[in-house]
């Protein structure tokens, strides 16, 4: 019943947030090596562990040496969208509201932390990236989810199928039980007429004996 309840209210739950738009913004946070400048997306229904793991992966596709300190650090990451050189990226996620997420990340270009107002062209290529992360990190958390209830389902139905097999069963057996009452109340109706044949054969056989213990008497 608790599982059943979780799974509903997992259903419930994606239809009452229905349509969830991803979107990366632009935040002053204290990052790298200060306060500077960071694009933030909001991640849903995964959970810290899920989404460090998943960033730490991504950073480590871009040939980055990643260490993991107060924040992820990803030393010598090659972007080549981004820049011809190497950047660090520093980012932490943090926990915004029931199921969402936030994913903070900012980029050392090499003197410089990358801003819209300064490297307008990097931030969007950077901010692309960071949305496709945001987006597929939800969409693995949902299809997660959607696996698991699932395997919910899928044990539902076998235990359905469990219980329509225990019907059959019972219900065969009380075809049997009622074949076997049928056959023993035949039996019962043949006995009582047995027994009514035998107690003729008995008074019969009664005359008989007695007619002969009264041949006997009659000899003197």
């Amino acid at each position: 019943m608790r599982i059943l309840t979780l799974v509903l209210l997992l259903f419930v739950t994606s239809v009452t947030f229905g349509q969830r738009k991803i979107k990366v913004h632009e935040e002053r946070e204290s990052i790298g090596s200060g306060s500077n400048s960071a694009l933030v997306a909001t991640i849903y229904e995964s959970s810290i562990d899920e989404i460090e793991k998943s960033w730490k992966k991504l950073m480590k596709d871009y040939n980055a040496k990643v260490a993991m300190k107060k924040e992820i650090f990803a030393d010598d990451a090659t972007i080549k969208d981004l820049s011809p050189n190497t950047v660090d990226v520093y980012s932490f996620v943090r926990k915004a509201g029931d199921d969402e997420f936030e994913i903070v990340v900012a980029v050392d270009l090499g003197g410089a932390y990358l801003s819209s107002s300064e490297h307008s062209s990097k931030f969007k290529i950077m901010e692309k990236i960071v949305k496709e992360f945001a987006v597929q990190s939800t969409l693995d958390a949902i299809k997660e989810k959607q696996k698991a209830a699932e395997k919910i389902l899928l044990g539902f139905t076998k235990e359905k199928e469990d219980l329509i097999r225990d019907k059959d069963r019972l219900e065969k057996q009380i075809e049997d039980f009622k074949a076997k009452i049928s056959d023993a109340e035949k039996s019962i109706e043949k006995n009582k007429t047995d027994q009514a044949d035998k107690e003729k054969e008995i008074e019969n056989q009664q005359k008989i004996v007695d007619e002969i213990a009264a041949r006997e008497k009659a000899v003197e």
